[in-house]
């Protein structure tokens, strides 16, 4: 994380918005992407050592900027954005397929 810069941004009343490390959905989704980029269609994805992996539609990235825009009264300059519920892998993928997102 380039501390520098986070601290240069909430010198200067900037809003720091931490997103999980797969945003998903979208036109060009970043998780097809990934897919659409291996030959077998499997991607590796790291599981943290304690809790659930975290992830965040980019629509929801996309209201919660507009929110930050419409809102100029918050207090808190730093913020953190990820779906209300972790899931592991395997949760994620079955959730993928059940929407249509990804096809198995």
């Amino acid at each position: 994380m380039d501390v520098e810069t986070l601290e240069k941004a909430l010198s200067d009343n900037w809003h720091i918005v931490y997103c999980p490390s797969i945003i998903y959905g979208g036109e060009s989704c970043q998780l097809k992407r990934i897919i659409a980029e291996k030959s077998n269609s499997a991607i590796e994805v790291a599981i943290p050592s304690k809790g659930y992996n975290q992830y965040v539609h980019v629509l929801d990235v996309a209201n919660y900027y507009l929110f930050l825009t419409q809102n100029t009264t918050l207090t808190e300059r730093q913020h953190f954005i990820a779906e209300t519920k972790g899931y592991t892998p395997e949760q994620f993928a079955s959730l993928l397929v059940t929407h249509g997102v990804v096809q198995q």
